[in-house]
């Protein structure tokens, strides 16, 4: 990790992975990068086809893994960086609530079409941002859940029921949210991101000098 990427802040912690905003050394680009210590070597083994499978053109709704690497000891998941924050609980209002939903679902469907699961989604992986025309949601972290076993079956319809539960959307399968036409949303969490981001931001300067002494940095 330490020859292609320069550690630039903290951005949070999604189990096992903490999470960080990365400069690639030699490109000058933004990453955002996942690492985690102490993984099985079959960990890696299941990862592999699971990152290699994200490369090429997928559904904008999907944050691919850009690069995969590291050791039992430290391992390191790259993707683009995308400004925004993660999904707040508490999304009241039902166009945004319908959108997020939507926007999970056809990233679930993309990945699935190449045969990479999340196997761990929920609000920890969904990215939200303030676009011009409406909230923009991206879905981060597909196959990482496989460092710790293989992924079951039903993971991502058990978890995509727990997302459309928590945003009090009626329930439907995975395939059907894709299929829906889901108008751009710009309600009170799109008018509330640069707040949000700004108090994330804050968080991190106090969070930062934690996670950098611990040395996994």
């Amino acid at each position: 990790m330490a020859s292609r990427h320069q550690i630039a802040e903290p951005v949070g912690v999604d189990g096992a992975w903490r999470l960080y905003r990365a400069i690639h050394r030699e490109r000058g680009t933004e990453h955002g990068l996942a690492v985690r210590t102490e993984v099985d070597p079959a960990g890696i083994e299941r990862m592999e086809p699971l990152i290699s499978a994200q490369r090429g053109r997928l559904d904008p709704a999907v944050v691919a893994a850009s690069g995969f690497g590291g050791s039992a000891a430290r391992l390191w998941v790259a993707s683009p960086w995308l400004d925004g924050v993660l999904l707040p609980l508490g999304v009241a209002d039902p166009a945004e609530a319908a959108a997020i939903v939507t926007a999970a679902a056809r990233a679930l469907v993309a990945a699935r079409a190449r045969g990479v699961p999340h196997g761990a989604l929920g609000p920890g992986a969904v990215l939200v941002d303030a676009a011009p025309e409406g909230l923009a949601v991206r879905v981060a972290r597909f196959g990482l859940a496989a460092a710790d076993g293989p992924v079951p079956a039903d993971a991502d319809e058990r978890g995509f029921e727990r997302l459309v539960r928590q945003l009090d959307q009626p329930a439907g399968s995975i395939e059907a949210w894709a299929a829906r036409e889901a108008a751009p949303a710009r309600g009170p969490l799109w008018a509330r991101v640069p707040e949000l981001r700004h108090s994330f931001a804050l968080d991190q300067e106090v969070a930062a000098s934690l996670v950098f002494g611990s040395g996994l940095a």
